[in-house]
């Protein structure tokens, strides 16, 4: 067994839109265990080639457009208000 945890980022297969190249791109946690293992995959990012006139893009950077990951973001905001409200209450009761 090489690696028993990795995190990186991956990119996908790129697709071809008219004058575009859209190429997805995901972060990968792989757990391996002796008797399985898991492999999770969360989306980051698109990059975006050759946007506009083909003409004027060929001298462009890329385009990274994030993905942001509302379900994450209300974990943790569901998270923190539990907290606060264990704080709150723990706090009554003592007084």
């Amino acid at each position: 067994m090489d690696k028993f945890f990795s995190w990186e980022t991956k990119r996908g297969e790129p697709v071809r839109v008219g004058d575009w190249v859209v190429t997805p791109q995901s972060q990968v946690l792989a757990v391996q265990l002796p008797f399985g293992g898991f492999v999770w995959h969360r989306p980051v990012s698109v990059v975006v080639e050759g946007y506009g006139e083909p003409e004027a893009a060929s001298g462009r950077d890329p385009q990274i457009i994030p993905i942001p990951d509302v379900t994450r973001q209300a974990l943790w905001a569901i998270l923190g208000l539990s907290l606060l409200v264990n704080l709150l209450f723990s706090g009554r009761r003592r007084s």
